[in-house]
């Protein structure tokens, strides 16, 4: 196999005169928009259930096929990739609403950028705190119901979206629109949603009972894609298109058996899109990267400094069309989801369970490993020594 070389250099040197200009005179606006457990069963990616908002975006931009979450799990994926580092070194080893939280929310991402001007504004679901207030954002603009609760449905999030980007804020900022779908409870599934199941996830058996599922999965792909298409129309009708930075993902895999909570393909993988001023358009990349790497990446492209508590590593050239080398393995793990989730010990030496992804291979090597210093801990640089590994193929 033909070894790829990462290509270095600054984003000075990375970046297309015009696009460079813009990061020093008017930072490029960014809105990160977010599903809940999706995977890769969006179109385009194949066997994707058709989302036309989402594959007109992949046609614009980078569409990625290799990018894999830090946990198979909702709020420690979403803490590694917005804190830039493994979801145990963030304080994230479990749910936000079951009592876990970050060390420092000021590692954010949105937190950093605000110190270069930018106002982060929330629009929906967030999931890194049982409160998104106490995260820093500048503007929560989310909805409650009447008891209390905060509203993260597409039919929601997105005209509050719309309204931000109605008002044309001056301001440069990083926009979260996080919606609940895909996760379940799913909505029932109608004709065009049965009609469009051409198969069913690998890890689950064909039956007309999972078709049915995954129909039902489908019906709400269908309301994510009509939220995703009113932000992207929004951006469009008042011309930040041209000066924005759009990142689409989600956090892990589908919930179904083998899937979500599993540190397999079918688990870690995730839809990952990104279009914006200077970036490839109509691009796919295979490059294995891990979310930790879209901090770094940002700092890059942005031309910001990166702050020292990141592990990941920029994988800007492959933004700019290059093949590029950035990985020969990534990290993920998972410790609790709604209870604690490893196969392995138990008790006050307790560990996580990991997964090394090979770029060669392709490979995982699932490993239990006990603390060192505390419970449900993992070394600070997580290294794999003192293991014992299983190795298995996806």
């Amino acid at each position: 196999m033909r070894r790829r070389h990462l290509l270095q250099g600054s984003a000075t040197a990375l970046l297309p005169a015009s696009a460079h200009a813009s990061t020093i005179h008017a930072r490029p606006n960014i809105v990160y928009i977010h599903s809940h457990d999706s995977g890769r069963y969006l179109s385009p990616y194949k066997s994707g259930v058709p989302a036309p908002a989402i594959a007109r975006l992949a046609q614009q931009g980078v569409l990625f096929h290799q990018v894999f979450s830090g946990a198979p799990v909702c709020s420690p994926s979403r803490a590694a990739m917005l804190t830039g580092q493994p979801a145990h070194r963030s304080g994230m080893n479990g749910l936000a609403h079951r009592g876990f939280s970050l060390n420092d929310p000021q590692q954010l991402i949105f937190r950093y950028l605000q110190h270069y001007g930018y106002q982060a504004v929330l629009t929906g679901m967030q999931h890194v705190a049982a409160d998104p207030n106490t995260l820093g954002y500048d503007r929560n603009l989310c909805v409650r119901d009447a008891q209390g609760h905060w509203l993260s449905e597409a039919s929601v999030v997105a005209p509050v979206a719309e309204r931000f980007l109605d008002s044309r804020p001056r301001q440069p900022f990083f926009l979260d629109v996080g919606f609940f779908e895909t996760h379940r409870e799913y909505p029932t599934p109608q004709p065009q949603d049965i009609a469009q199941v051409r198969d069913v996830p690998r890890s689950i058996p064909d039956t007309p009972e999972t078709r049915y599922d995954f129909a039902a999965f489908g019906a709400s792909v269908r309301q994510l894609n009509y939220g995703v298409s009113r932000v992207l129309d929004a951006l469009s009708r008042n011309g930040y298109d041209r000066n924005t930075l759009v990142i689409f993902t989600t956090d892990h895999g589908l919930p179904f058996p083998r899937m979500k909570c599993t540190l397999t393909d079918e688990g870690l993988g995730t839809a990952f899109i990104m279009r914006g001023p200077g970036l490839a358009a109509g691009q796919e990349n295979h490059t294995l990267i891990s979310q930790t790497d879209l901090f770094p990446t940002l700092c890059a492209y942005l031309n910001l400094p990166a702050p020292a508590w990141l592990t990941g590593t920029s994988f800007l050239p492959c933004l700019m069309g290059h093949d590029a080398e950035i990985h020969e393995t990534i990290f993920a793990e998972v410790s609790y989801h709604a209870a604690y989730e490893p196969c392995g010990p138990c008790g006050a030496n307790a560990g996580s369970t990991f997964a090394v992804l090979t770029s060669v291979t392709h490979q995982f090597f699932q490993t239990v490993m006990t603390a060192r210093a505390k419970p449900y801990g993992l070394p600070p640089d997580g290294s794999p020594s003192m293991c014992r590994r299983k190795h298995f193929t996806t």
